[in-house]
């Protein structure tokens, strides 16, 4: 029971170019990833993603890839973690919250993409079944008890349900130390909502905003300079939920792109730029 929205298998037949698969990497291959950006810059950011399997009864390879992480690159506390935001779906032990902080996480999103509940059941059938909403919410908040504010975060697509429950979602987070991440709508190929009209700009550029001002009144953290140069999992210009934290971090007047993460003065930097 795939999302409705997502068109990740009809992906593989229409772009056969792309080489897109559904194959996982393994916990090798990750960390080799991440080594590598090492190399050009001093403190990656990456985003992992492993969807709602159809049979989903544990964390899978996650452990594995947590393993190899701090194996590469040991962590001693909460701060020198290496920032992998891992989106994925929380299981049906809550307990595992707990464990997957103690194998060097270092920050989570458990993505809601609806959150009006008859919305939910209808658009992430698989995620309504396998977990079950009231258990995706206690996993959220669970997860702020050890992750702590800012380091959780949930996804809401902007477009597939009225503004006013999407807000209701952003607040709900907000209230809860967990950060929401606004993305818009795009009807995608071959997915079930193909050929689905997108939101109209007015209505994206208001729910932004708004969701912005939300934001920026019950996180104030996330109006400050220190939380994207050393907190943040992800780079507020680089993902598909960038254009709300574009806002906040222009309203809250902080022009440090990418969080000051330039390439850093290496050898294999220079070759690679000449």
């Amino acid at each position: 029971m795939a999302c409705r929205f997502c068109n990740l298998t009809p992906a593989q037949d229409f772009y056969p170019e792309e080489n897109i698969t559904n194959s996982y990497k393994n916990a090798v291959q990750i960390a080799d990833v991440i080594q590598t950006a090492k190399k050009y810059h001093p403190d990656p950011r990456a985003i992992l993603t492993r969807g709602t399997p159809h049979q989903k009864h544990g964390l899978g390879g996650t452990v594995q890839i947590l393993e190899e992480l701090s194996k590469r690159f040991p962590f001693n506390g909460h701060s020198n973690r290496t920032k992998v935001l891992f989106t994925i779906s929380p299981t049906r032990n809550i307990c595992d919250v707990k464990l997957i902080y103690e194998l060097g996480m270092h920050s989570v999103s458990f993505n809601f993409e609806v959150f009006d509940r008859g919305y939910w059941k209808a658009i992430v059938p698989g995620k309504d079944a396998y977990i079950g909403r009231d258990l995706w919410e206690e996993s959220l908040t669970e997860a702020v008890k050890y992750f702590g504010p800012g380091r959780v975060l949930s996804a809401m697509i902007a477009g597939l349900e009225p503004k006013i429950t999407l807000l209701e979602g952003v607040n709900w987070c907000a209230d809860r130390g967990i950060i929401p991440i606004i993305v818009p709508f795009s009807p995608e190929t071959g997915s079930q909502f193909e050929g689905f009209r997108p939101p109209t700009y007015k209505w994206m550029m208001d729910t932004m905003l708004e969701s912005a001002d939300i934001i920026m009144k019950k996180l104030p953290f996330i109006a400050t300079r220190d939380y994207w140069d050393n907190e943040a999992p992800i780079c507020a210009e680089c993902f598909t939920g960038g254009l709300l934290y574009d806002i906040i971090k222009e309203n809250a007047g902080l022009y440090n792109y990418h969080s000051d993460h330039n390439l850093t003065d290496t050898e294999i930097t220079k070759s690679a730029l000449n």
